[in-house]
């Protein structure tokens, strides 16, 4: 590294980058005990519920391949073998578009819903339980404080 670009990033405040790793260390943290509560409860990860869970909310419960995948909250890696499975398993259905016939669409079955409807049930108390600790006041500066971050990190990106 340049002796100017040393010095440039020692008067950056180090605030943002802790603010950063606490925000990837929670995450983290939260997700790894979510997905082994789903998995011992249900046999079903995080990124499962989180399919079931766009597909639940969408209208006719049922989304575009390529638009569940951007709207996916955690890693959509390996979406397609994901959907294999799950669809084998009967908790999806994968049909082609009938506005553009190259298009494939999921749609969530009976079976896919009475799942997730059972594990969203869980999956709300868990979360709950895992910020209870946390002030009721304090839970929501928490989120105001990370909904702000969320729109300017949307503003620089």
């Amino acid at each position: 590294m340049r002796e100017g670009a040393r010095g440039a990033a020692r008067k950056l405040s180090t605030t943002p980058l802790r603010l950063w790793l606490q925000m990837i260390r929670c995450t983290k943290l939260i997700e790894r005990e979510l997905n082994v509560r789903l998995r011992r409860h249900y046999a079903q990860s995080l990124p499962r519920f989180d399919v079931l869970s766009q597909l639940r909310r969408a209208p006719g419960r049922r989304l575009a391949v390529g638009k569940l995948s951007a709207q996916l909250i955690l890693s959509n890696r390996n979406i397609t073998r994901l959907l294999d499975r799950m669809e084998s398993e009967g908790l999806i259905g994968r049909r082609y578009s009938k506005r553009d016939r190259r298009g494939v669409e999921v749609e969530l079955t009976g079976k896919g819903i009475a799942l997730f409807d059972e594990m969203a049930a869980d999956h709300a108390q868990w979360v709950e339980g895992i910020f209870s600790r946390l002030p009721k006041q304090a839970q929501a500066s928490l989120h105001l404080l990370l909904a702000d971050a969320h729109s300017a990190a949307k503003r620089e990106f």
